[in-house]
């Protein structure tokens, strides 16, 4: 039997971005000495970040000083997207070449 991929392993969406925000991210710096295993164990070891967080900052793995997890995850969860209906498509031969000849 194959182990499930990690993704699948975690209780909610919630921890899954946990999870992502401290292995690094686009948002952040990753935190030095946490990859995807320690990742996943602090995330079911602890209920919230700032638990994740008060743990780590007593050890080696301390995050970056000034590390902005809680806007990271503002837009994990509520990312800046424009819907697709929204979205107004063209291919580059209705917008013309353009180029002088």
């Amino acid at each position: 039997m194959r182990p499930l991929p990690f993704y699948e392993t975690v209780a909610d969406a919630e921890q899954f971005i946990d999870m992502c925000m401290l292995c690094g991210c686009d948002y952040l710096e990753p935190i030095k000495g946490v990859g995807a295993k320690t990742a996943l164990k602090l995330v079911k070891e602890y209920d919230t970040m700032e638990e994740i967080l008060e743990h780590l900052s007593k050890g080696k793995s301390q995050p970056p000083e000034d590390w902005p997890w809680q806007e990271a995850k503002e837009l994990f969860a509520k990312p800046l997207v424009t819907p697709a209906k929204d979205v107004q498509v063209r291919t580059l031969s209705s917008l013309g070449t353009g180029t002088a000849g």
